[in-house]
């Protein structure tokens, strides 16, 4: 939700409150990175070694990292705004 306003301030406090709010979300998308570089190193194993799920394994590792590199996107170009 936070990525998608398109609110970029009115004034000088406005905007300052705005770059706040986008440093605490990147800290908190940092925080996360981490959790998903595991989730990905697990899935990775699973699928190495031939895991029953493995297909589903994949499906679901993949779609986590889409979901990361949007976000990654979303929040670069909210900054260049």
């Amino acid at each position: 939700a936070f990525l998608a306003d398109d609110n970029l301030g009115d004034s000088l406090d406005g905007v300052e409150a705005l770059i706040r709010k986008h440093e605490d979300f990147d800290k908190s998308f940092a925080a996360q990175a981490e959790k998903v570089n595991s989730i990905d190193e697990y899935a990775n194993r699973l699928i190495d070694s031939n895991h029953y799920a493995s297909d589903e394994v994949r499906e679901k590792r993949d779609g986590i990292l889409e979901r990361r590199q949007n976000i990654e996107e979303l929040s670069k170009a909210r900054r260049a705004k």
